[in-house]
């Protein structure tokens, strides 16, 4: 006898399938529609660019001049980053509007926040340029990277957040799921059907779904709190792995409470 599954069943295990666990969008690659530009007569336009010609210049011929150059466009480029990542985070559809806040804007959770950043960027820049020799132009563009780590710090902990997110989002989605296959199984086992290897599987998938859930419930706390002075002194480095480490844990045990899903639904229509 073959059980026959519910509609409601196979939208919702479809809707698992293409709902955040099989591909989510990354922001490492950070493009602003329309970046703000920070201009002045020596600033090259807001694009961002590695600025290899401003570094060659500066070798070639060190001066106030090149140097100035060098320092406004290293700003330049890490202002449209910033620009950037606040469109992505904007328009994303997995971060929960906390994180968004913590992100984007000044507050006391995350010190390196997309608006502090971008504002100290925009005060050492004021400085850069009212610098008059080259000694002090080398002291503060030399402060641009460990004082602002856009690239290191900021790009990667928008990235993690984001996916915790849309790992959380999509671990939601068992709950129902869940609930739908234990409907069945009983309704299996009302009709004198032995229910014992799919009902096993769905306590693996609601295990699993557990464990996963307390994973990433930690991950952002554990990471927006990080400063360019916890990347300078070796603090932050081993803190991103980890959450690298445990969104791919959370990320495989919802892959196999996926798998066990499937289990049950052939092991009922069999």
């Amino acid at each position: 006898m073959k059980l026959h599954l519910s509609p409601r069943l196979g939208r919702a295990t479809f809707a698992l399938g293409a709902a955040g666990l099989l591909a989510i969008g990354s922001f490492s690659s950070v493009l602003a529609a329309e970046p703000s530009p920070i201009t002045n007569s020596t600033a090259a336009p807001a694009v961002h660019h590695f600025c290899i010609p401003e570094w060659a210049a500066v070798t070639a011929s060190p001066s106030v001049d090149t140097l100035r150059a060098a320092g406004d466009c290293e700003i330049n480029r890490r202002v449209v980053t910033l620009d950037g990542l606040t469109y992505l985070v904007n328009n994303s559809d997995v971060l929960t509007a906390d994180h968004m806040t913590d992100l984007r804007d000044v507050n006391s959770v995350n010190p390196a926040s997309f608006a502090a950043e971008r504002t100290g960027l925009v005060a050492l820049k004021s400085q850069i340029d009212s610098d008059g020799t080259v000694a002090a132009l080398r002291l503060d563009v030399a402060k641009i990277a460990p004082h602002y780590r856009v690239y290191l710090l900021v790009v990667p902990k928008t990235h993690l957040v984001s996916v915790a997110d849309a790992t959380e989002k999509a671990s939601a989605k068992f709950g129902p799921l869940s609930a739908e296959l234990q409907n069945l199984i009983n309704q299996a086992r009302a009709d004198g059907i032995d229910v014992t290897a799919p009902q096993a599987k769905l306590a693996d998938l609601n295990a699993k779904v557990a464990q996963a859930n307390g994973l990433i419930a930690a991950v952002a706390d554990s990471i927006l709190p990080l400063s360019p002075t916890d990347w300078n002194n070796g603090t932050a480095g081993p803190i991103l792995k980890s959450a690298r480490e445990t969104i791919h844990q959370a990320r495989t045990l919802l892959v196999g409470a996926r798998q066990d899903a499937h289990q049950v639904i052939v092991l009922l229509g069999s």
